[in-house]
């Protein structure tokens, strides 16, 4: 792949994680069941991992730049 779409692809996935986050956050304060710490500690997982990924690949994006 091309460096310039190995750092959007990195771009794209902190976006999918903010998004995520603001599900993660939002939700909980709309449904009527109680407060889920098992959901709540998942949606930072998965959003830990799409940030780890993102930083990753925008930074070999860069780093192809060179």
């Amino acid at each position: 792949m091309k460096s310039e779409t190995v750092k959007e692809f990195g771009k794209l996935s902190f976006d999918v994680a903010k998004i995520l986050l603001a599900i993660g956050i939002i939700t909980p304060f709309f449904k009527k069941e109680i407060f889920s710490y098992a959901v709540f500690f998942m949606t930072g997982v998965i959003v830990a991992l799409f940030v780890f990924i993102g930083g990753y690949l925008f930074n070999e994006g860069v780093k192809e730049n060179e």
